[in-house]
């Protein structure tokens, strides 16, 4: 129903508007919120950096901008006198001084219960005089917008503030001169796209006998669903996070090492990630690298989460290989210091003694059913997810069978833990290799810019004193180009 009848309509935008409203305050207050609730987000992000769909629907660093834009885009710009004003005055403010302690002593003045003196904006104060000189229409509308370039200039470093203050500012002037008419005629444009049965996946979970009786109801569902070729969208092979960086730095260097910056907590994370084995590699070297993954996950006397966590370096960690995305990586959040966790892993791990123990501990991690606990309706959901990404049950039972049936071949433990470096060094820089010559692997890291210094002179020593780790901000994940 909500699909098929919703009310975008001009006698509702007041409604709409708040809402949009409540969403850009919600998502903007994502980072005060504890690591574990959100640091996956923005590592995720990175690494599905080519698919702007993932972005623009997952990424909250994304949504933030869009929703913004979406709220410019929806609001009303007034009658003639009132939206020219604003447009006027808007494609003059893009040229302030962009020193950002002037450009937080205009916005000030803009944002004030009160008129201020423009003399109080510094250097900025022949834009603060024009606000105060602006109708009274006009300037409820720009203090709006003085507002959100308030709170976007925190997601924004020094060395593009100039530019993103003009984008900011244009943008705004862009979106307000779209009217809100035009934004619900396309709001619907794209819901009509969604109603379309080749865009739909429907799965049941429930006895023969329900879905039966569902039969008839879940035709009826798809009724009003279009069933013509809906034609899939074509996007850009881009990564788009690099590009922003890339262009703020002025560089054309690929970033190897990156680390969002976020200065709310003195602590540090890690989030690497590289290729390792998938369910379709069934191959004996294939499944030794993947057993070797599982030496020091999980939480056993030995492994990375209980040595890290034990030693009080970490808060939560582990190591872990994932068949269904053919990945394997390393998570640390809350660390007192970057360098200094990493070290304690790397060294824990090379002097870990052989283990005779470990074949039985390795073999479980990799076979085990992790699903057995949930409930009902959650192992069907993960099913359904399973069998949407071509991921069959026959494929995760050879896999597995697979495995078991190397465990029974002597020696094999010995030859688990002669591929332990090669696993491990893949994720872990200073391990081994150098980690620029890890082909697709992720090193991520967020932290204040303390943790940002330490972890980069740590790289140089180990990487190479030309090793530079790109800071990112909540920007670098905007679509600023259309």
């Amino acid at each position: 129903d909500i699909l098929k009848n919703v009310n975008w309509q001009k006698d509702n935008l007041s409604r709409m508007r708040d809402l949009v409203e409540q969403q850009l305050s919600s998502i903007r207050k994502t980072m005060q919120g504890s690591e574990e609730s959100w640091v996956r987000d923005p590592s995720a992000a990175y690494i599905f950096q080519q698919e702007p769909l993932q972005l623009a629907t997952n990424s909250f660093l994304t949504k933030a901008y869009n929703i913004f834009r979406l709220k410019w885009m929806l609001k009303d710009a007034g009658n003639k006198t009132t939206s020219d004003a604003v447009n006027q005055f808007l494609g003059y403010l893009e040229n302030a001084d962009a020193n950002r302690s002037e450009l937080n002593k205009l916005l000030t003045v803009m944002v004030a219960e009160n008129t201020m003196n423009a003399d109080s904006s510094g250097a900025n104060k022949t834009y603060a005089a024009a606000f105060n000189n602006l109708p009274a229409g006009a300037k409820v509308i720009v203090k709006d917008a003085a507002l959100d370039l308030q709170q976007m200039l925190n997601d924004i470093p020094d060395n593009s503030l100039e530019m993103d203050w003009k984008n900011l500012c244009r943008t705004i002037q862009k979106d307000l001169a779209q009217t809100p008419e035009k934004t619900l005629a396309d709001l619907n444009d794209i819901r009509s796209i969604l109603l379309n049965n080749e865009n739909a996946r429907f799965f049941l979970i429930g006895s023969e006998t329900t879905a039966n009786n569902l039969q008839g109801s879940i035709n009826n569902l798809l009724k009003g669903f279009s069933s013509s070729p809906s034609g899939k969208q074509k996007y850009a092979s881009k990564n788009l996070i690099d590009e922003n960086v890339q262009q703020r730095m002025r560089t054309s260097e690929k970033p190897v090492f990156v680390g969002l910056i976020n200065g709310d907590s003195p602590t540090g994370v890690f989030m690497n990630e590289a290729s390792l084995v998938s369910y379709k590699n069934t191959t004996e070297n294939d499944l030794l690298k993947f057993l070797a993954a599982e030496l020091y996950a999980g939480g056993g006397k030995q492994s990375v989460y209980t040595k890290t966590t034990g030693a009080g370096l970490s808060y939560s960690t582990g190591v872990g290989a994932s068949p269904s995305s053919g990945t394997f990586g390393y998570y640390a959040e809350r660390t007192p210091l970057l360098p200094q966790t990493l070290q304690f892993v790397i060294d824990e791990i090379k002097r870990s003694p052989f283990d005779n123990s470990m074949l039985d501990y390795t073999i479980s991690l990799a076979v085990g059913g992790f699903r057995s606990a949930d409930d009902y309706e959650s192992r069907g959901i993960a099913m359904a997810n399973d069998l949407s990404d071509n991921l069959t049950p026959e494929m995760v039972k050879n896999f597995r069978q697979a495995i078991l049936k190397l465990r029974k071949k002597p020696g094999v433990l010995n030859e688990i833990y002669k591929n332990k470096d090669a696993v491990y060094e893949k994720v872990l820089p200073g391990y081994g290799i150098k980690s620029k010559g890890v082909p697709g692997a992720t090193y991520f890291v967020i932290g204040p810019e303390k943790q940002m210094a330490a972890y980069e002179a740590y790289l140089k020593s180990v990487e190479g004193n030309d090793t530079k780790l790109y800071r990112l901000y909540p920007r670098d994940f905007w679509m600023m180009k259309e």
